[in-house]
């Protein structure tokens, strides 16, 4: 993972402003662009793209929007998508399968596949196919979390016709995002109502279920860079959330504030 791709994003989303903002000429906006077909066990779901419109190969981000699994739409990452294109990368806003339809690993099955379908098509959109982030708000942030931290499970792969490529990222950038989805239970009424149909009952029976789709239980040594940032007021994914998580980071050697460290792990905590 190249330093440079995590400083640069973390800095644009920390002074970012997410304000409607039209595609100005120098991006080339591609349009719903199917990644992954219709099939048996879902709808066909698409992403758009947002590009310089120059010639070259550029970072990528993908980019998971929220909505606690169950809304969301692809379209309200899009100011943030023209920001990122502006500064020379290339953002990709994603759809993916919502509850109550559908339960979880789906979730984490459709944004994998959305990054194995950019790195297949990397010379078509001028991506650089080592050079991707995942950066999700909300619900959108736990996926993140967990595209990041799941590399080479083999569970969490899921169908799509580009299995040869990899769905890892080199960095993650989470806002809001739950990391533990059962503390998240226990403290939102919100998440006591949409985490049910999620994840195939309530606690205490399915806490196996729960423990499974908490980014908290798959740190490892491995993991990547991660930014957490966290209203110290969210009332669904509780500001410790991020904080447990980032000491869960720091205790497996992926260390923070450190002249050494190769993997930085950060939290920014901001009022809400």
């Amino acid at each position: 993972m190249k330093p440079r791709l995590f400083a640069g994003i973390t800095g644009l989303l920390l002074g970012a402003s997410l304000c409607a903002e039209e595609t100005p000429p120098e991006l080339i906006h591609d349009k719903n662009i199917v990644f992954l077909p219709a099939r048996t066990q879902g709808p066909a779901l698409a992403l758009d793209i947002i590009r310089p419109r120059a010639p070259g190969r550029y970072p990528g981000v993908v980019l998971i929007p929220g909505g606690d699994f169950h809304g969301g739409d692809r379209s309200h990452l899009l100011p943030l998508a023209v920001k990122l294109a502006r500064a020379r990368y290339l953002a990709a806003t994603v759809d993916y399968r919502l509850t109550p339809r559908f339960q979880f690993p789906s979730q984490l099955h459709d944004v994998k596949a959305a990054v194995r379908f950019l790195r297949v098509n990397a010379a078509r959109f001028g991506l650089l196919d080592d050079h991707i982030c995942a950066v999700g708000a909300s619900s959108g942030g736990t996926l993140a979390l967990l595209l990041g931290l799941t590399g080479g499970v083999t569970r969490f792969e899921g169908w799509s016709d580009y299995r040869e490529a990899s769905s890892s990222v080199g960095c993650v950038v989470n806002l809001n995002g739950g990391s533990d989805m059962t503390i998240t239970y226990a403290n939102s009424r919100d998440a006591a109502e949409t985490l049910p149909p999620l994840l195939g009952g309530r606690l205490p029976s399915a806490r196996a279920a729960y423990l499974e789709a908490s980014p908290v239980h798959w740190v490892t040594p491995a993991a990547p860079p991660v930014l957490s940032i966290h209203g110290k007021s969210d009332r669904n994914a509780y500001y410790q959330q991020s904080l447990v998580l980032q000491q869960r980071l720091q205790a497996a050697g992926v260390e923070g504030n450190s002249k050494q460290s190769k993997r930085p792990t950060l939290l920014v905590p901001i009022a809400s």
